[in-house]
C-alpha cells in the first residue's frame, strides 16, 4: 500500500475544509438521503420501516434518563447485528449516525461506550464506510486529539483508537485525507498512562 504525502499546506487546507461537530450532527438528513438514493425502492422502504420502528428509541438517545437510554441502545443494537443487506444497513446506519456520534460525548461513561461500540461494530459489518469518515473522524479527534484527552475512561480510549484502526484497515484509500487527525490521536494517545 503507497501512502501519498501530504504537503502542510494541503494538511492545513483539509483541516479548513473538516466539518465541525454542529456540522457533522446537523447532516445526518443529508446522510440518509444521499444513501437512500443509492438504494433499490424495496430497499428503501426497508430502511424507512426499521427507522421508523427505531424512532422512539433514537429519541430517548437524545432526550431519555440513564435507564432509556440504554435500552433504546439495545433495542438499536439488536436491529442492526441481525444480517441486513450492506444498502439496507448503510440507510440505517445513516439514520442513526447523528444520534450515536452525539453519545460520543454523553456525560454517563456506559451510553459513551455502548455508542463507540455500536459505530465500530455497524461500520466492521459495511463494505463502504468513505461517506462516514467525515463525521466519525472528527468526532475521534474530539476526544483523543485534543491538547488534553477529554475522554476520560480508558476503556472508551481503547474502543476509540479501535474505531480508528478499523477505520484505517476498512478505507486505506482515504486515509491521505485524515492523516493529520490520525496523527494527531496517535500522539496524544501513545503517551496515555
Amino acid at each position: 500500500m503507497q501512502i501519498k504525502e501530504v504537503t502542510s499546506e494541503e494538511a492545513e487546507q483539509l483541516q479548513k475544509e473538516a466539518p465541525s461537530s454542529d456540522k457533522v450532527l446537523r447532516t445526518s438528513d443529508k446522510i440518509l438521503d444521499d444513501a437512500k438514493e443509492k438504494l433499490s425502492a424495496a430497499q428503501a422502504a426497508q430502511v424507512d420501516e426499521i427507522l421508523e420502528g427505531l424512532q422512539r428509541d433514537i429519541n430517548c438517545l437524545h432526550d431519555g434518563t440513564r435507564f432509556a437510554k440504554r435500552k433504546a441502545m439495545e433495542r438499536i443494537q439488536a436491529q442492526t447485528s441481525s444480517k441486513l443487506e450492506q444498502g439496507v444497513l448503510s440507510g440505517v446506519f445513516a439514520g442513526l449516525c447523528k444520534p450515536l456520534l452525539s453519545l460520543f460525548h454523553d456525560p454517563i461513561e456506559k451510553c459513551r461506550e455502548v455508542s463507540v461500540a455500536m459505530v465500530t461494530e455497524i461500520t466492521a459489518q459495511m463494505t463502504d464506510v468513505n461517506t462516514y469518515l467525515p463525521y466519525i473522524v472528527p468526532m475521534c479527534v474530539m476526544r483523543l486529539g485534543q491538547k488534553e484527552i477529554v475522554e476520560p475512561s480508558e476503556e472508551i480510549r481503547q474502543l476509540l483508537l479501535e474505531l480508528v484502526i478499523q477505520i484505517i484497515s476498512l478505507s486505506p484509500a482515504e486515509m491521505p485525507l485524515y492523516c493529520q487527525d490520525i496523527v494527531l490521536i496517535l500522539a496524544r494517545t501513545i503517551n496515555d498512562p
